[in-house]
């Protein structure tokens, strides 16, 4: 995938170990690379985010519950862009959204939400007999319009999560997505 993409930025989710066994894994693996890692707690989870420097100067970088945090510029881009690779609960999702919206970083309008969110916004995103739409996709399309954030849709939509079971139980969701700042789809910020 890199040598094909050629990708500036990495975002990991659910790297299922400790920052420094992680972060010195993926540094070896891809050599030049930086990375910054959030340790896993429970069963899941685990950030890990990284750049090549060649390409971009990473700023501050923070941590949170589920969220890894940082500010980053680019030539191509000419601005700083604040990059949050998040992998959101599926259980007590409104406060930890809530909080993480009131971030001060969503003041600016130069934002990047990816990652594993653990939502979906639509039917279209849902898959199977037994499959529902989320019962809080109001919730989140309503926070999402008033901070000027718009879902990039993939190319090709498949299913990032699947229950495995075949017949009237079969449900598969899309729950991967990159949500970015109005203003940097008006400017033409391309995702890659």
């Amino acid at each position: 995938m890199i040598d094909n993409e050629h990708p500036d930025v990495l975002m990991l989710q659910e790297t299922l170990g400790e920052v420094d066994a992680i972060k010195n894994k993926l540094e070896g693996m891809l050599p030049g690379w930086v990375f910054e890692c959030l340790d896993v707690r429970g069963r899941s989870g685990g950030l890990a985010t990284g750049w090549n420097p060649k390409s971009i100067k990473m700023g501050n970088v923070w941590g949170m519950e589920s969220v890894l945090g940082c500010s980053l510029s680019s030539t191509d881009i000419g601005e700083e862009i604040t990059l949050l690779n998040t992998y959101g609960p599926y259980q007590d999702r409104i406060p930890f959204w809530e909080n993480l919206f009131k971030k001060d970083c969503f003041k600016g309008n130069s934002v990047i939400i990816g990652g594993d969110l653990n939502f979906t916004l639509g039917q279209s995103e849902v898959w199977g007999p037994q499959a529902r739409v989320d019962t809080l996709a109001d919730f989140f399309i309503h926070n999402l319009m008033e901070l000027n954030l718009i879902d990039i849709e993939p190319i090709s939509l498949k299913p990032s999560w699947r229950n495995m079971r075949t017949g009237e139980n079969r449900v598969a969701k899309r729950l991967d997505r990159f949500l970015v700042a109005d203003s940097l789809v008006e400017r033409h910020f391309l995702l890659r």
